[in-house]
C-alpha cells in the first residue's frame, strides 16, 4: 500500500518571472509484515494549478521523523522535481 501526504506548498518565481507552486508529500509505502518506508514526492504546477512535472523517490529510510525534516529541508530550498532523486541520493552518501 502507498499513500501519499501533502506536506507544504511553496510559490515560487524563476528568472524569467514565471511562477511555479511546489508542492512537496510524504509518501507512506507499508511493506512486508506491515514495516512503514517513506519517500517524497514533488509536483511542479502552473499558475492554473495544473502539474507540469512530478518525481518520487525510491523509499530511502524507516525513520517518518528524517523523511519528514528531509522534506521540509528541500522545500526552503524549493527542490524541484527534475533533480529530487539527486538530491535524496546526495543526502544519503
Amino acid at each position: 500500500m502507498t499513500q501519499d501526504e501533502m506536506l507544504t506548498n511553496v510559490n515560487v518565481q524563476n528568472e524569467d518571472g514565471k511562477c511555479w507552486l511546489m508542492k512537496y508529500y510524504l509518501r507512506t509505502i507499508v511493506g512486508e509484515g506491515g514495516k512503514h518506508f517513506y519517500a517524497l514526492r514533488v509536483d511542479q504546477c502552473d499558475e492554473a494549478g495544473t502539474t507540469e512535472q512530478t518525481d518520487a523517490t525510491p523509499a530511502f529510510t524507516s525513520s517518518l521523523d528524517e523523511a519528514k525534516a528531509l522534506a521540509e529541508r528541500f522545500a526552503r530550498g524549493t527542490v524541484m522535481p527534475c533533480v529530487l532523486l539527486e538530491m535524496v541520493d546526495d543526502w544519503a552518501s
